[in-house]
């Protein structure tokens, strides 16, 4: 960390050792998120500073985004995230005039009362920014499990991969065809864990395992 030569930025409303070691510290107000993000974005909008390019040829619904945040000049969010106006502006113009930039988050967004938006906030900031894509910048979220995320994009669950239906004819012709086979391949999700694991073992109370939870 101490021999970056990229400004740290963290976003916690506690005062962590990563926030220590971090160039700006926002200590924003919990579960104002949202509110510094657009309003962020409010300061790119109005200063210029979007990669119109990168818009026009990979996102699409940025009128309603400029409508959306246009109400959070850092004026006004400043007294709701608790983040000063100035440093607002500071922070969306180091974003989004940097060469790349990257926002890495964990739990305490995907998990609050607003995750989704949350993420999809992250995300925009990424997209307006011309992130997603470049090397050096993006959105990641680093889960809670052990290759959460891996099992939800490359289908270890109980969907296809990408995202896509299990139950869904046209997913599984996308996939057949990408994979090279008849799309007639099962359209059941896999066993969940009830009736892997015969009766007997769900009633233990076995800790062998680091995350083991009887299963009642």
């Amino acid at each position: 960390m101490e021999k970056r030569k990229f400004p740290l930025i963290v976003i916690d409303p506690r005062v962590t050792m990563l926030a220590q070691f971090a160039d700006i510290h926002l200590p924003i107000t919990p579960g104002t998120d949202c509110v510094l993000i657009n309003a962020m974005l409010h300061v790119i909008f109005k200063e210029g500073l979007e990669d119109k390019d990168y818009i026009t040829a990979h996102t699409n619904g940025i009128d309603e985004l400029r409508a959306l945040v246009a109400d959070y000049d850092p004026k006004t969010a400043q007294h709701i995230c608790g983040i000063d106006e100035g440093r607002i502006r500071t922070v969306a113009r180091l974003y989004a005039k940097a060469p790349a930039a990257m926002s890495i988050w964990t739990m305490g967004i995907n998990q609050s009362t607003h995750g989704s938006d949350g993420v999809v906030n992250i995300n925009n900031l990424n997209l307006v920014t011309g992130n997603i894509g470049r090397p050096g910048g993006t959105s990641l979220s680093i889960t809670g499990q052990c290759n959460a995320m891996g099992t939800r994009e490359w289908s270890s669950c109980s969907g296809l991969p990408g995202y896509r239906a299990l139950d869904k004819d046209k997913d599984h012709r996308n996939v057949a065809d990408f994979w090279g086979i008849a799309p007639d391949f099962s359209h059941r999700p896999g066993a969940c864990r009830r009736p892997i694991f015969p009766r007997p073992l769900r009633r233990a109370r076995s800790r062998a395992c680091g995350s083991w939870r009887p299963i009642p």
